[in-house]
């Protein structure tokens, strides 16, 4: 038997975070190739004939051989033939051809090590703008992420190359917000536990209104451009460019817009810092008008600023999306079963506007027992990590024809915290404890459902004569959101304040960011304008002029036809 000093130095690499599941004691390496090194006194090699490295891939189940050393050797060198993770120990053999420990099944592992090579999946879901806000949303993952290098940055396409870093939640699922008009460049780069990084990055254009060295054609479309007056405008003044607001969503929620008529704001009693300003642009929205009056505050891209404040409504418009007033507060209903709400081009996801999520279900196959228990599951990662949450049981009515007993349908709520996509797994057991089991980490959601309360961002613009047509006003606005419906846009007038409002062109259009409108020979000189903006969940944006706007264009065209014949002349 060996006595005296050898070792293998097992601790060549330093122990740092582990994920998930994963033994505090494993090291991760991000190459294949490690080097083991071997110490051994000096005075006991001559008694040693061999070392042999051993290696298993099933945590200690089987073992192989992986090198043979002599005792004067400096290291083991390991080359893994795959990524995973691998258990180490070293057999000493003595002269005689002992070896200690007797095998390797009987030997403690001296290592464990995850050789990890992949780097991790880094999916920028969205990185768009509102105002002069860019929101950054993100999804990554990897077996082995370690979530706590998780960076957002940013830097200007235009200015020094310094990347910027953004606070961020670290999350797998997450967004960040943060403010910059000028066009930049966005990353979001996240390690795994073997140092691996993963990047993602996008470009997200300035500002509408930001000065930049952008050639014109790299203007933003769907701004209009507006050309300068000519002697052929019409000399009765259109009125300075509409101001827009806000509505709240079909849910309520906190907080009181209101504005000022001597601002030339939309609404009543505005505080600016609660109204979302109105983007100015350099090379677009503009007065449409000869009237040499001076505008009151001009903007650096040239346009008259007003403070934008929402509608207070209780008209319900043809799209069917009912604008209430900021300050209408109170409970809102739970919605209807999800597959009745708004699908997603992804496939199973549903959208709502409502964090209490109420979902119906159904229990076949009842046997003497009945139900034991109903469990819901939730995760925020689509089935990565899930957890039990507690719901609400409701009944639903038997339809007419169903037969008594043949199955159970019932409600689930869940109040939600925060909006986001989640996955849900429901777990049903019979009064004898069978049933499905709760889901594995790694397993697929049954239902997929984004949350989506915040409603999106529209401006409608001053109206202009078309240059070409006559009678025909150019209508322009700007719509944005991370999930516009299909056709979102709603525009209307009206002869008074109060409604009653008449679509102009379809009641649903696409968002195309401008309109050609034929005035109607039954429209009055002076309307109101609304634009209507939804998204996919049904949260809806409106956009209002506080004032009528004058839309009879006519130019009157005089003659002289001769003179008249009077007396004697």
């Amino acid at each position: 038997m060996i006595t005296g000093a050898w070792s293998v130095a097992w601790v060549l690499l330093a122990a740092g975070p582990t994920a998930q599941g994963v033994p505090s004691e494993v090291i991760y390496s991000k190459s294949k190739k490690l080097d083991f090194p071997i110490t051994v006194d000096a005075a006991r090699q001559k008694d040693m004939r061999n070392l042999e490295l051993y290696y298993s891939t099933n945590q200690g189940a089987n073992w192989a051989l992986a090198q043979t050393a002599l005792p004067t050797q400096s290291a083991f060198r390991f080359a893994a033939p795959t990524d995973g993770l691998y258990w180490f120990t070293v057999l000493t053999y003595d002269l005689r051809g002992n070896s200690e420990p007797p095998s390797p099944k009987v030997a403690q592992p001296g290592q464990k090590v995850i050789f990890d090579t992949k780097t991790p999946d880094v999916h920028l879901v969205s990185a768009e703008r509102k105002g002069d806000s860019v929101v950054v949303r993100w999804d990554v993952s990897d077996d082995y992420l370690d979530l706590s290098t998780l960076q957002v940055d940013y830097r200007p396409m235009d200015g020094p190359q310094t990347w910027v870093s953004v606070p961020a939640a670290k999350e797998r699922t997450g967004s960040a917000v943060f403010q910059s008009p000028a066009a930049v460049t966005v990353r979001v780069s996240v390690s795994d536990l073997a140092k691996n990084t993963g990047t993602a990055e996008a470009k997200v254009p300035a500002a509408a209104g930001t000065v930049t060295a952008a050639k014109p054609s790299e203007l933003p479309s769907e701004v209009p451009v507006v050309p300068p007056p000519s002697a052929s405008t019409p000399s009765t003044p259109v009125p300075t460019p509409v101001a827009s607001g806000t509505t709240v969503p079909p849910v309520a929620s906190p907080g009181s817009l209101t504005g000022d008529a001597s601002t030339g704001s939309l609404g009543a009693s505005a505080r600016p810092s609660e109204v979302p300003p109105l983007p100015p642009t350099a090379d677009a929205v503009q007065p449409v008008s000869v009237s040499q009056t001076p505008p009151r505050s001009l903007t650096p891209g040239g346009v008259e600023e007003l403070s934008p404040a929402p509608s207070v409504l209780k008209e319900k418009t043809p799209g069917g999306v009912v604008a209430s007033s900021p300050t209408s507060g109170g409970a809102t209903a739970p919605p209807a079963a999800l597959p009745g709400m708004a699908p997603d081009k992804d496939l199973g996801l549903q959208i709502i506007n409502n964090r209490r999520v109420t979902m119906e279900y159904e229990v076949a196959k009842l046997g003497p027992s009945g139900v034991g228990s109903v469990d819901l599951y939730v995760t925020r990662d689509n089935g990565l990590k899930w957890n039990r949450v507690e719901g609400e049981h409701g009944v639903v009515p038997t339809p007419p024809g169903a037969k008594p007993g043949e199955v159970m349908r019932r409600t689930i709520s869940v109040d939600l915290t925060s909006d986001g996509v989640y996955g849900f797994y429901l777990v049903v057991k019979s009064g004898a404890g069978l049933g499905n089991e709760p889901p594995k980490d790694g397993a697929a959601p049954q239902m997929r459902v984004e949350v989506d309360t915040t409603p999106p961002e529209a401006f409608l613009y001053a109206p202009k004569a078309s240059s070409s047509q006559n009678d025909v006003l150019v209508l322009s606005w700007k719509a944005t959101d991370n999930r516009l419906a299909a056709n979102p846009i709603i525009l209307q007038w009206a002869e008074r304040k109060e409604g009653e409002w008449h679509c102009i062109g379809e009641p649903q259009m696409s968002n195309s960011g401008s309109f050609n409108w034929r005035v109607p020979t039954n429209v009055p000189p002076k309307v109101y304008l609304r634009l209507t903006v939804r998204d996919a969940a049904g949260n809806a944006a409106v956009a209002e002029t506080k004032d009528p706007l004058q839309v009879d264009l006519s130019v009157p065209v005089p003659r002289l036809l001769g003179l008249v014949k009077n007396g004697g002349q």
